[in-house]
């Protein structure tokens, strides 16, 4: 079973023993050997392949390896990691490719693969994950007992993984700080414990490192309310200066101030961007359609070059590539490093924040209000409802203003402005995010795009 509806924007995703199954998972990786072998006719190709604890995994993963070996690439079985974990590994083993078993923030009967070239340059629609469609559900009634004809290999990469990372903060300058950090049941509690150790001066409190995706705690998506409240209340509970919660594969990170106070990402995005810009003046930095619009002008006054790009880890780390940008946020909490092979990284931005926290001496609170306090704004707004009708319906309301195409619709009414777009994610939702010059504004344009929509924002 592989339904052709699996197959997104930038990965493959959706409800195990539904949408697809092992036999599914087998087309999957025999798909994709043979879009690589169609790629690169004259070479041994290898990939590593890793996942999350997701149930199915195990399944999922032999027989994905299995279709893979049948086309005679190698496979370099990996074992667990977090997605961050597994760009990693497709960099140190030096592979043609890779694929990664998870379906991210999703609830815990989805699982997914997300497919990556040489260098963990993502495979997504329009970059070559539409082939491996066309090849995959061609396969339909291939054996997973045919001839092996590849070699598959185990690696394990935590240590070398963890070593990396301390190679990109300098650990030894984040000060007497006390950190909550929630793993959410999630692949990152591999790795938590350790890092935290590795750093001399820190105080932390840990929750939820014990890996379980099957009942999780709480929903392993830290952008979500209930995704990040019990780091929230610890925070206040312990007078903890900073507090982070991860996702379940740990590639998107949320972060809480020292009140207790959930920062956007965005928020974070324009901090670490003009912090960077410090040191590396007239760089590049790529944003998503989501943002603030304090991030761009952050950037633009810090010497900064802003990109605007599509939603999506492929859209953000091709634009990266295209650019040599030096690194890239996202409103969901995916923070993109030049020096992490263009690559999301969730522990890397923790690093990050907690050395900007010491080096600068301040509260978060207090280095995010500059960006904060600029704009009014609202949460994602998230609408079960038909997303054409939807972006039609928006379009034909607005057909006076000037329209940006960039992803989905983004319109400046003057004084809000907003985009609207579908999820790429499986998710039958539409997503709007809303800002303007005053809470009185945010108000009328929340109003105004309610009654066109047929909802209560």
């Amino acid at each position: 079973m592989l339904k052709p509806s699996a197959f997104h924007a930038y990965d493959i995703r959706g409800i195990t023993l539904a949408d697809f199954d092992a036999a599914g998972a087998f087309a999957i990786g025999r798909g994709f050997g043979l879009f690589l072998k169609s790629e690169e006719r004259e070479k041994v190709l290898r990939v590593v392949v890793q996942r999350d604890a997701r149930s199915y995994g195990e399944e999922l993963m032999h027989a994905l390896i299995t279709g893979l070996l049948s086309t005679g690439v190698d496979v370099i079985d990996g074992g667990f990691a977090t997605t961050p974990m597994h760009y990693f590994s497709i960099n140190h083993a030096d592979t043609d490719g890779g694929i990664m078993i998870t379906a991210s923030h999703n609830p815990p009967e989805y699982n997914g693969f997300k497919l990556s070239g040489r260098g963990a340059i993502p495979i997504g629609m329009g970059s070559g994950l539409e082939k491996v469609q066309e090849i995959a559900c061609e396969q339909e009634g291939a054996s997973a007992t045919d001839r092996l004809e590849g070699k598959r290999l185990s690696q394990n990469f935590e240590e070398v993984y963890k070593d990396f990372l301390y190679s990109l903060v300098d650990l030894g300058a984040i000060g007497k700080l006390h950190a909550v950090a929630d793993a959410s049941n999630g692949m990152t509690g591999l790795l938590l414990r350790d890092i935290f150790k590795a750093i001399p001066n820190i105080q932390v409190d840990l929750l939820h490192t014990e890996i379980n995706m099957k009942t999780p705690s709480h929903i392993a998506n830290p952008i979500v309310p209930e995704g990040i409240a019990e780091a929230q209340g610890l925070v206040k509970k312990t007078g903890a200066e900073i507090g982070f919660a991860f996702d379940g594969d740990g590639d998107r990170i949320g972060i809480v101030d020292e009140q207790g106070r959930r920062v956007r990402n965005d928020i974070i995005g324009a901090l670490l961007a003009t912090h960077f810009l410090e040191q590396q003046k007239g760089e590049t930095i790529i944003y998503d359609v989501r943002s603030t619009r304090a991030f761009p002008e952050a950037v633009l006054a810090s010497g900064g070059k802003p990109i605007k790009e599509c939603v999506g880890h492929s859209f953000i780390k091709q634009r990266m590539h295209k650019e040599d940008a030096l690194f890239a946020a996202e409103y969901t909490g995916h923070f993109y490093y030049r020096d992490f092979f263009y690559a999301d990284a969730a522990i890397l931005t923790m690093l990050h924040v907690l050395h900007l926290l010491s080096v600068s001496g301040k509260s978060l609170s207090e280095l995010t209000k500059q960006f904060s306090s600029r704009y009014a704004d609202c949460d994602q707004i998230n609408l079960q409802i038909d997303a054409q009708n939807a972006l039609v319906q928006i379009e034909q309301a607005f057909k006076n203003r000037a329209i940006d195409r960039t992803d989905g619709l983004s319109i400046d009414v003057g004084d809000y402005w907003f985009n609207v777009r579908s999820s790429n994610t499986g998710e039958s939702l539409v997503r709007i995010n809303i800002e303007a010059k005053d809470d009185k504004a945010l108000e009328k344009g929340k109003q105004q795009l309610g009654e066109i929509l047929g909802q209560k924002l």
